[in-house]
């Protein structure tokens, strides 16, 4: 995906022609009409050895554009997938990139020996340019050395970063498509969802750098507006998707999400919201309530 990432392009799609692979890469990139020169960097590549360009055309005023309009920024990403013909997809926004040649030839040969996963990741430096580091570790590794995974793992610590993720191609049979639509983001979702049909294996090698500055998504103040609401839809949607055994932990999430947006709305002198929100709470997780007001009484 890529936006405005006109100073990081270059060093991102570099970072896939230096890849060592048997097979053919198709390059899909999906430009969401940024006003930089991110989309020229892009043309200016030529297919050449196992590596095809596919830039997505996207004309001002066009079918992308409308239904980009109208369903929101999540729809490049949903475009992008929908555009990938290849047996697997690795992921990589374009102020990111791959600094391990290996990374998908060792990702793919993972899969194509284990085929009840649905997905690989692996450790990333993460550098943060021109912002505050908000801690010393952004994704908090269950556990050292490789490792399998599941849907609980990555439910409970997000922690496989969106530049080290590459999954089977079958997201028309899952219909992932409508799963992300109208979610304000898309890695957890993607993650969970792809974990509810499969499992995980993740690489300790450091084999991406992951930026974060004031260009990223959850820099946008937008983003961090609506992210509380936002969030709450997310795992709406994921506890529709999620296996049995998982359920009773998102509805426990989905909880503490509507009481606190409950007290939001009774700020806002939002009361009649507010008490939709708080009986929402109540059906999802009715023992805090009782828990609670047996600690009040």
């Amino acid at each position: 995906m890529v936006y405005n990432h006109g100073s990081y392009l270059k060093q991102a799609i570099d970072g896939i022609l230096l890849q060592e692979v048997n097979f053919p890469v198709e390059i899909v990139i999906g430009d969401d009409f940024s006003s930089d020169e991110s989309l020229a960097i892009a043309a200016a590549y030529q297919n050449h050895g196992n590596f095809h360009f596919k830039i997505l055309d996207r004309p001002k005023g066009g079918s992308y554009q409308i239904a980009r309009q109208k369903r929101g920024r999540i729809y490049n990403f949903i475009n992008i997938l929908e555009n990938c013909c290849g047996k697997y997809i690795a992921l990589l926004d374009g102020d990111d990139y791959w600094c391990d040649p290996s990374k998908l030839q060792r990702q793919v040969d993972f899969l194509e020996r284990n085929e009840d996963f649905q997905l690989c990741g692996h450790d990333v430096e993460v550098v943060h340019e021109g912002i505050k580091k908000v801690r010393d570790v952004f994704y908090n590794v269950p556990t050292q050395g490789d490792f399998d995974f599941d849907f609980e793992d990555e439910f409970k610590d997000h922690f496989v970063a969106t530049a080290s993720v590459l999954f089977r191609n079958n997201t028309e049979s899952l219909d992932l498509s409508n799963f992300l639509d109208g979610l304000h983001v898309g890695d957890i979702p993607l993650l969970l969802y792809l974990l509810a049909h499969g499992k995980g294996h993740y690489f300790s090698a450091k084999m991406a750098i992951k930026r974060r500055n004031k260009a990223g998504i959850t820099q946008n103040p937008e983003h961090n507006k609506n992210k509380l609401q936002g969030s709450y839809e997310i795992w709406k949607r994921v506890l529709k998707i999620a296996p049995k055994v998982h359920q009773s932990m998102i509805q426990i999430r989905l909880a503490e999400y509507a009481r606190v947006l409950a007290k939001l709305e009774a700020k806002r002198l939002n009361f009649a919201q507010s008490l939709v929100l708080i009986y929402q709470a109540y059906k999802h997780n009715p023992l805090w309530f009782k828990v609670n007001v047996k600690k009040n009484s």
